[in-house]
């Protein structure tokens, strides 16, 4: 479930960056972000 977590992590966080440089999600950025952060944590922090 770890490895779960890291891969959400790293789409979301791939998806922040398409939207940065392509201007196209303005308000969905900081959310995809912030989504990308809990779910890192939620790998980090979860041990199984």
């Amino acid at each position: 479930m770890r490895g779960f977590f890291y891969l959400l992590a790293a789409i979301f966080a791939v998806l922040w960056l398409f939207g940065v440089f392509l201007f196209a999600l303005h308000g969905l950025i900081h959310l995809i972000l912030a989504l990308a952060v809990i779910f890192l944590l939620l790998g980090m922090f979860r041990r199984e």
